[in-house]
């Protein structure tokens, strides 16, 4: 029997993915939250937590690589629209084929295969964080937990007859990821913190209690920073050897928040006051402190995911772990509960990926441990970001639908030279793959790349999109 509430507001059952034990695996089993800005993945680790984060516009590519960057446009290529044509007509299918592949398609630096698109560029991991408490002996009671009804992640275990938890959040309001370390030693616990990057132009210094990354993308120039502020009860000794010590602490918690030059604004993306935008954030979150924090979290969070409750009649199994649910299920076992946790936790992972004011969400949402991704982790208009945003009005989320609608918006301008370019024609297009450097042509292989349902806007005298229609242009 199918059960569906919508509400506002109402105290619902908390909905949980847990482990009872670490995971070595970014894809698999590490566990996400995120505020819209930022996305990160924490693993659980007992000898060392690893925590790998992203920041939603961190991307090669654009005119930075390339200068003769230009959205990957051809002009005139529309010329050569009326011989594809007559081709088509006399049944010359190949030879059409091979002019519109020369003459109609988008244009990048260099493909060199294996996804590496120079010119057009990819979404790109940011950095990591490690944190490693001082144990030894072999763990208890060990659980990794996300519950997604809050928003929250927990790690806990007992090595020795200490107990350590670990709590994690995303707050999008502050627009900062929250991390707290916490142990019942009388003595306190040793925690050594670092951080890394994949990125090579990277300086990373500690200064008046904040760990700061800053630097600039090798492939096109973008500057970035992660601020991570080091709160603690415990002493805090000098930084050494890139890595912060801090002795006999009961109470580690870490704040962090990133952002880079990236504008979207035609044609350049770029000029963003990111430096000050983060030390603004910085104030922010220690005017406030850890408690406000995550009560403006659990506020802000619940006001969404508590809209939607969906039951499905059936055994409950939520004593069992996640990943051994998932074996049983797979086995043909019945879990109506797991079926329902899915849907919740699809719904959950727009509102951690898509607010307001944030990039959209891409391919990945907003996590992504690799400089070189899948389909560049972008945005795929042919079907793949609508995929993405089906949640968002049918289980009551119309707010994480703005940033997509404003991102579309934002395509008018570079979408209407592909339009005259490719089709010599009025309004706007976009195709298959687009970036956040307002690459509407054509993709650069025929026939994947020409999108024929090419979406265009209408809109009305005032400039404003008022509706999409779908139109086959050859």
């Amino acid at each position: 029997m199918l059960n569906t509430v919508f509400s506002y507001g109402q105290e619902l059952k908390d909905h949980k993915l847990w482990y009872e034990q670490p995971t070595h695996s970014w894809m698999k089993e590490a566990l996400p939250i995120g505020n819209g800005y930022l996305g990160a993945m924490f693993f659980g680790g007992i000898e060392e937590e690893h925590i790998q984060f992203n920041e939603g516009t961190l991307w090669t590519g654009g005119k930075g690589e390339w200068n003769e960057y230009n959205g990957g446009n051809r002009e005139g290529a529309h010329k050569h629209l009326p011989e594809v044509r007559r081709l088509l007509d006399s049944g010359k299918y190949e030879e059409a084929h091979q002019l519109a592949n020369r003459e109609l398609t988008g244009v990048i630096k260099a493909d060199k295969g294996n996804s590496v698109w120079e010119g057009y560029g990819a979404y790109q991991p940011f950095g990591d964080l490690f944190v490693r408490p001082q144990s030894s002996g072999s763990p208890s009671n060990y659980s990794r937990e996300l519950n997604i009804s809050k928003g929250i992640a927990t790690v806990k275990y007992i090595t020795e007859g200490v107990s350590h938890k670990r709590e994690y959040f995303a707050n999008y309001p502050s627009r900062t990821l929250v991390f707290r370390f916490q142990n019942d030693n009388p003595q306190g616990v040793d925690y050594v913190l670092r951080q890394t990057t994949e990125h090579k132009n990277v300086d990373i210094s500690y200064k008046d209690g904040q760990l700061v990354m800053s630097g600039y993308l090798e492939n096109n120039g973008m500057g970035f920073e992660s601020r991570v502020v080091v709160e603690s009860d415990g002493k805090i000794l000098p930084f050494i050897d890139g890595k912060v010590t801090v002795k006999s602490a009961n109470n580690l918690t870490l704040y962090l928040t990133a952002s880079t030059d990236y504008k979207n604004e035609y044609p350049h993306y770029s000029g963003r006051k990111y430096k000050e935008l983060n030390k603004k954030t910085i104030e922010t979150v220690l005017s406030k402190g850890y408690d406000a924090l995550l009560s403006e979290h659990l506020t802000d969070y619940s006001n969404l995911f508590s809209r939607v409750d969906f039951t499905l009649d059936g055994v409950d199994k939520d004593n069992l772990p996640t990943d051994e649910r998932l074996r049983l299920y797979a086995s043909g076992g019945e879990d109506p509960s797991l079926e329902t946790l899915y849907f919740q936790y699809g719904r959950y992972l727009l509102i951690s990926s898509s607010r307001p004011g944030t990039m959209p969400a891409n391919l990945q949402g907003k996590w992504n441990n690799m400089t070189n991704p899948p389909w560049a982790s972008d945005y795929h208009a042919n079907i793949n970001i609508q995929m993405i945003y089906w949640p968002a009005e049918i289980t009551n989320l119309p707010e994480c639908h703005e940033p997509l609608i404003e991102y579309i918006d934002k395509l008018r301008p570079p979408g209407r030279k592909s339009a005259r370019d490719f089709f010599n024609a009025e309004g706007w297009i976009v195709n298959t793959m687009n970036n956040p450097f307002g690459y509407t042509a054509p993709g650069w292989g025929f026939p994947w790349g020409f999108f024929q349902l090419v979406q265009l806007g209408i809109v009305d005298m005032s400039g404003n999109i008022t509706s999409f229609r779908a139109t086959v242009i050859i």
